[in-house]
C-alpha cells in the first residue's frame, strides 16, 4: 500500500489505512483514496474525515435544493415557440426581438453543401427552423410570405413533424442561407444584401388546429438575415423575401 503527494495540500492513496502515514500536513489537506473512491480532508486535530456531501456516485447525498425542478425546466424550455438550428459555425441568432428572429452569418462563415431530400437544392446551404405547437394542437396551416397556404398539415409524424422530449409537437422547415455558384466556386450569402432599412428573409405565419378542426392559436414571426452593418439596428425597416428557398415537405438527409 502507498500514498503520493500530487500537489500542495493534495494526496492520493491506495487505501484509507495509508492516511495514517501522511503526517506534518496542515488542516484542509485533501487525499483521494482509490480503493474507496472517496475524498478525505484533514482536520486541525489530525483526524482524516470522509467528505460525503456532493461526492457520492449515486447522487444520494447531493444537495439539489438550489437546482430547478423538471417542471420548472419544462416551463422555461417550452416558453420558446421557435428554434433555429443546424447553422454554420459562428452563426449568431438573436431571439430577443418582438416578433422577429435575426440571423447573422459573418463574412468569414464557411458554408457547405448538404445531402438534401426530394425538392432540395444541393447548391444551397440550409438552416432548420422548428416551430412548436401549443398544447392541444394536432395540425397546422402555414406560409412563409405572410399568407396562409390553405393546406392542413397533420402533426402525426409525417415529413418534418414529430414530438420532442417534453411532449411538444413540432414542425420543421428548411430555409436557405446561401447558394453555391459552381462556375466560380463561391458562396452567396443572402443576408449580405440586407440593410438597416430593408432585410432579406421570410414572414412565417401559422394557424394551429385542435382535433375538432378549430383554430386555437395563430402567430406571425419575421425571420431576417442580417450582416455586420445592420445586425444591431432597431430602426423601422422594409421586408424583402427570399424567393424559392424553402423546403416544406422533405428533410435533408
Amino acid at each position: 500500500m502507498a500514498y503520493k503527494k500530487v500537489r500542495a495540500f493534495q494526496y492520493i492513496a491506495d487505501t484509507k489505512a495509508d492516511l495514517k502515514s501522511i503526517s506534518h500536513e496542515e488542516m484542509g489537506t485533501e487525499c483521494h483514496v482509490i480503493k474507496d473512491g472517496a475524498e478525505y480532508m484533514l482536520m486541525s486535530t489530525g483526524e482524516w474525515v470522509k467528505q460525503t456531501k456532493n461526492n457520492t456516485t449515486d447522487g444520494s447525498n447531493v444537495d439539489l435544493s438550489n437546482y430547478p425542478t423538471k417542471k420548472e425546466l419544462r416551463a422555461c424550455y417550452t416558453a420558446n415557440k421557435y428554434k433555429i438550428s443546424e447553422t454554420p459555425k459562428k452563426t449568431i441568432i438573436d431571439y430577443e426581438r418582438e416578433k422577429e428572429i435575426r440571423i447573422l452569418c459573418p463574412r468569414d462563415t464557411q458554408f457547405y453543401r448538404q445531402l438534401v431530400g426530394l425538392g432540395g437544392d444541393p447548391n444551397m446551404c440550409y438552416m432548420t427552423f422548428t416551430c412548436y405547437a401549443p398544447e392541444g394542437a394536432v395540425a397546422l396551416k402555414e406560409g412563409d410570405h405572410g399568407e396562409i397556404i390553405n393546406e392542413l398539415i397533420p402533426l402525426n409524424g409525417g415529413p418534418g413533424t414529430g414530438i420532442d422530449e417534453f411532449g411538444r409537437r413540432y414542425k420543421k422547415h428548411w430555409f436557405a442561407l446561401a447558394s453555391f455558384d459552381p462556375a466560380t466556386a463561391t458562396w452567396n450569402y443572402f443576408g449580405k444584401n440586407s440593410t438597416k432599412s430593408k432585410y432579406i428573409g421570410w414572414s412565417y405565419i401559422v394557424e394551429w388546429y385542435d382535433k375538432d378542426g378549430n383554430v386555437i392559436d395563430m402567430d406571425l414571426i419575421r425571420i431576417n438575415l442580417s450582416n455586420e452593418n445592420c445586425h444591431l439596428t432597431f430602426d423601422e425597416y422594409e421586408q424583402e423575401f427570399v424567393e424559392e428557398m424553402t423546403i416544406w415537405e422533405t428533410l435533408p438527409e
